[in-house]
């Protein structure tokens, strides 16, 4: 059981690689898929099907022109659609046989700073990099594979993905940015108070059933699946950026403010809500009791509206190093 925390004091939440706790599910499925001859991580599936081989890219996207991630017919444009129109045509491998996948199904207008996939090839790609080079001469300028790699032949983006980071920007500045006016919500016609704001993303970390922040999916499956979730960190950072170590540091001078929140895992337009309700905190609509009573009430009709999707970034998706990299040749087994 944890210990109660002093008021005010920032709390750190253990990140964990569920793959390495034999009780959790991860564990447990990956386990099954080695050993399940119908699995898609299994020689014998790969044999059958022509996925002889796996590899994993990554890919950065302008949303705003585009239906979220996941393909959804002829007549919508999707960054899966995309995808799989230039892999199609370098490749000459049909959408069945490629089986693209990817770590998160973004939303309508949601962008990308690094979306990871993978698909799979019958015959092992002769260049790499000149593989990269002939998707991005396919693709529109608001889409960019950044790289394409061989990760462990049994790599899953989105099973094996055990931390995401999506990041909000808000921008707080009257008159708001052109610049920003598609990747970030302008809210400077009203005033906020930044302390309530950063207290209010604080109530989030750790682990707890978010059922009052997802919304329910088109076919209402997502309600009857476990809610829970854990939250690692859910920072505010005003301006600044990202040095390459992966610091971020602030600019005190700008009217954007970031809010990274990292975790295990997020729920159906999770992300989306809690900026919702923060900033319905920060203005003055509710307080940091209300948004812990919400939570408490597992009732999402009890929060306010969702942030608009412009302003949500798929910043970064981590793996454990031993899948997300191809082994060395003498290599023959995963360790878990």
């Amino acid at each position: 059981e944890e210990e109660e925390e002093e008021e005010g004091e920032d709390r750190e939440v253990t990140r964990r690689n569920d793959f390495t706790d034999p009780m959790h599910w991860r564990h447990q499925s990956y386990k099954n898929s080695l050993e399940n001859p119908d699995s898609l991580q299994s020689a014998e599936y790969r044999e059958r099907t022509g996925r002889n081989h796996v590899y994993r890219g990554i890919v950065s996207y302008d949303g705003t022109n585009y239906f979220g991630f996941q393909k959804q017919g002829e007549d919508k444009i999707t960054i899966q659609s995309e995808l799989e129109r230039c892999l199609m045509q370098i490749t000459c491998l049909d959408r069945e046989l490629l089986c693209l996948g990817a770590a998160g199904r973004t939303d309508a207008g949601v962008h990308a700073r690094k979306q990871v996939f993978h698909f799979y090839t019958k015959e092992p790609l002769k260049d790499e990099l000149n593989f990269m080079r002939a998707c991005n001469r396919l693709l529109n300028e608001d889409v960019r594979v950044m790289e394409i790699a061989k990760p462990h032949p049994m790599f899953h983006s989105r099973f094996h993905a055990i931390e995401k980071t999506y990041r909000y920007t808000i921008d707080f500045g009257l008159p708001h940015s052109p610049f920003h006016r598609k990747t970030a919500l302008s809210v400077g016609y009203r005033e906020y108070d930044m302390k309530l704001l950063e207290e209010a993303c604080k109530v989030f970390v750790g682990t707890h059933d978010f059922a009052a922040f997802m919304n329910r999916s088109r076919d209402g499956k997502n309600l009857e699946r476990n809610s829970e979730r854990t939250i690692y960190s859910f920072d505010v950072i005003r301006g600044g950026g990202e040095e390459e170590g992966g610091e971020r540091y602030e600019d005190p001078s700008s009217s954007l403010v970031y809010l990274y929140v990292t975790g295990n895992g997020f729920l159906y337009k999770q992300v989306r809500n809690m900026v919702g309700a923060i900033l319905s905190v920060a203005g003055g609509r509710y307080t940091i009791d209300d948004l812990k009573l919400f939570m408490e009430k597992k009732d999402r009709k009890l929060i306010p509206m969702a942030a608009p999707a412009k302003g949500l970034c798929l910043y970064d998706v981590k793996y454990p190093d031993e899948m997300y990299f191809s082994p060395p040749p003498s290599s023959s087994s995963l360790r878990i």
